[in-house]
């Protein structure tokens, strides 16, 4: 399936579509069932809880740019990790790339999926550790913060798939020039995901 393919909510029967080819699921708008495509079917894998109101200052369909390179904001994840809910959005860039755009403490971050794998183990990642991993170049790497955190809901579509409900362990790390980095563990079934990227400056984002 391409990008900006149209089919049916293997759950209720509504209309539903991609935008890119990069997204491998969506919240359905009218029924709120996480809907994953694969090459074969689609499958509808359980309900998402409503959205969390939050004083978000960007949407679903929002589009501006970063740093000069426009984007379009097409879903949305909130998560907790027992102290509030925060936002994450799944954007699309006019190059054809895509990542993730956060806001945490006032500040915010923009980060690109890099491949996971030879990362450290979740016990080596202590508070304060510090070291350089592969994919990164020589960069050195210092843990900022390690946690658990919950999927509280998500709407649009999304680069992989969720489950309702699902919880996980995530560490943060910066480095030089504000680099910054999230590896996320989930519940330690798969291969952890490792996100590369930046804070970035408020006059750098235009929306």
């Amino acid at each position: 399936m391409d990008g900006g393919r149209k089919a049916e909510c293997p759950n209720c029967g509504a209309p539903i579509a991609w935008k890119i080819g990069a997204s491998h699921a969506l919240v359905c708008g009218y029924c709120r069932f996480s809907v994953v495509r694969s090459d074969r079917d689609l499958r509808a894998v359980g309900k998402v809880a409503d959205l969390v109101p939050t004083a978000s200052p960007i949407a679903v369909g929002d589009s501006g740019s970063i740093a000069g390179k426009g984007f379009s904001v097409l879903g949305r994840l909130q998560l907790d990790h027992g102290r509030g809910p925060w936002d994450e959005w799944y954007l699309s860039f006019s190059d054809g790339s895509w990542g993730w755009l956060a806001s945490a403490q006032g500040r915010w971050y923009l980060t690109y999926e890099k491949d996971g794998r030879g990362l450290p183990t979740w016990d080596a990642l202590g508070a304060g550790a510090r070291g350089t991993f592969a994919g990164t170049g020589s960069l050195e790497w210092v843990v900022s913060e390690r946690g658990g955190s919950a999927l509280v809901s998500a709407e649009g579509e999304l680069p992989f798939p969720i489950m309702p409900l699902s919880s996980g362990r995530y560490v943060d790390l910066e480095g030089d020039g504000n680099a910054f980095a999230s590896i996320d563990f989930g519940d330690g079934s798969e291969t952890p995901r490792l996100f590369v990227g930046r804070r970035l400056g408020d006059h750098e984002i235009i929306l």
